[in-house]
Parts: C-alpha cells; sequence; structure tokens
C-alpha cells in the first residue's frame, strides 16, 4: 500500500507499508497491528523545513536490516565478499 501526497511542485511525501497484519495475543481485545517494512520519504526541501520546525534532537531516523538464513550476506559494495 503507498499513500502519496501532492503539492505545486510535485510528489511531498511518500509513505509505503510492505506487509501489515494482525497478532491475536489470545485476549478477548482487539487484535494488535503490526507492520513490517515501513517507509517515510520526504522531498528535500521539505525535510529542511522539518528539521527547523522541530528540534533536532527529537527527529529520529534510522534503519533496520534483518538477514534471512537463505540468503548469502555481502558487503555494501554488493560484490558479495566478506
Amino acid at each position: 500500500m503507498r499513500l502519496t501526497l501532492i503539492d505545486g511542485e510535485g510528489p511531498a511525501l511518500v509513505c509505503r507499508q510492505w506487509r501489515g497484519f494482525l497478532i491475536h495475543d489470545g485476549n478477548y481485545e482487539p487484535l494488535t497491528p503490526a507492520l513490517h517494512g515501513t517507509d517515510l520519504l520526504l522531498r528535500p526541501d521539505l525535510y529542511s523545513k522539518l528539521e527547523t520546525a522541530i528540534d533536532p534532537y527529537r527527529l529520529r531516523l534510522g534503519i533496520s536490516l534483518f538477514f534471512s538464513p537463505g540468503q548469502q550476506p555481502s558487503d555494501s559494495t554488493g560484490t558479495g565478499e566478506r
């Protein structure tokens, strides 16, 4: 699924959700949603406005990578060498 917000200069924000599902914990409560693979893309000019609008220490960026046993790990050059 994808959400795209567009302004006069083109696509401003893109939010993509790669996989979503519900978790049942055995209680009679509403199911808990879980997301795998969500990203938020901002245009550089909007990111600059975001940085000036909030305290830079409140802005957190992160990358999470998970390895699947069926995949061969490779280095950052993409050559496959370790």
